[in-house]
């Protein structure tokens, strides 16, 4: 089939050589990024072989007095819910007794940092009278939030182009939407009804063949989530999330092994993507109010420039037999220990409404 699509593209690259016909050349792109997907689907089979069973059983280590530590093997599947149950509420409630989890840094906050006094900290306002009653590191974080200095908020309209696009990249196979609605559906809705059919003037504005049926329906509901973020509600489908267990290491499903995906729905997914991944992020790097350590999801940097920038500087090092001291602090399971009311504030003080 891929031979095929080659040369198919092929056929109409040569055509549109001939008849001088700029906008076809994008089926080269096209064959070159099959070949490409092809090639990596390839090496990943044989690097990383599929491991697609479920969950059947959970171990669970645990010391006994007499036998030291052992592993104890559960299979009723009551019984393995029940303990990833127990398990993940321990998981998630590792930051419980941290300073910003206290009742004098709760009651001021709430949970969700969405509160008359988050908003005083962080438009500057005089709040030494509580940041005194503060010790040590949460003092430093709080003047930080409130020194007047965060910059203006984004602009959280979403365009309708936006929004097509984010589906139009992101991959087909990635799990989502409890409700069933999965990326399918929406990948479907953005497809062509019919090849033969394409004119000049059915492209739209992000070069995209415009299918007028799906192209309504995808309207539809972009309109209705967009108008739900702004109504600041939620819809009744966005509130159910699925709590996914998958074993860090195939077939050994050690319950202290076990990371958590959590499923939302596409669309609510699509919008927290668009506003904190590209806007937020985005305008943070441009005022450059981001460290130049920090690489996590921003453009043009990635997760092996870290290592690369730490062997040379370790190799500088030695070359030049300088001192150097590093230190790493890298948190445990630092996704799942976020505060809301902490992520909220800072997430303001960058520029969230």
């Amino acid at each position: 089939l891929i031979e095929l699509q080659d040369q198919e593209a092929a056929d109409i690259a040569m055509t549109a050589q001939a008849e001088n016909v700029p906008s076809l050349r994008v089926e080269q792109r096209r064959a070159r990024a099959r070949k490409t997907k092809s090639m990596f689907a390839s090496l990943k089979t044989k690097f990383k072989p599929p491991h697609t069973q479920g969950l059947k059983s959970v171990i669970i280590p645990t010391t006994d007095a007499a036998q030291g530590n052992i592993n104890i093997t559960i299979t009723d599947p009551i019984e393995v819910e029940r303990k990833i149950i127990e398990r993940n509420i321990q998981h998630f409630g590792q930051a419980e007794g941290t300073p910003f989890t206290n009742p004098h840094m709760t009651r001021a906050f709430g949970y969700t940092g969405v509160s008359k006094k988050a908003t005083k900290v962080i438009e500057g306002q005089d709040m030494d009278w509580f940041i005194e009653n503060l010790e040590g590191g949460e003092k430093k974080i709080m003047r930080q939030l409130n020194d007047g200095e965060n910059s203006s908020q984004i602009n959280i309209h979403i365009t309708f182009a936006e929004f097509k696009a984010g589906f139009r990249k992101w991959r087909e196979a990635t799990s989502t939407s409890p409700s069933g609605r999965h990326l399918g559906h929406y990948k479907a809705l953005l497809k062509a009804e019919n090849k033969d059919t394409i004119l000049k003037d059915n492209i739209d504005t992000d070069n995209t063949i415009n299918n007028p049926i799906g192209n309504e329906i995808l309207e539809t509901l972009y309109h209705i989530a967009t108008a739900t973020m702004h109504a600041g509600e939620t819809l009744e489908r966005w509130r159910k999330v699925q709590s996914s267990m998958l074993e860090k290491e195939p077939g050994n499903p050690l319950i202290n092994r076990l990371r958590v995906i959590h499923l939302y729905e596409a669309d609510y997914n699509m919008l927290l993507k668009i506003l904190w991944s590209r806007k937020l992020t985005w305008k943070a790097h441009l005022e450059g109010t981001l460290h130049e350590s920090q690489a996590g999801s921003r453009p043009g940097k990635r997760a092996i420039d870290l290592v690369v920038f730490k062997e040379h500087k370790y190799l500088y090092s030695r070359l030049t037999r300088t001192p150097l001291l590093t230190m790493d602090n890298d948190a445990k399971a630092c996704y799942d220990r976020i505060i809301c009311n902490l992520g909220m504030m800072t997430s303001q003080y960058f520029g969230m409404p």
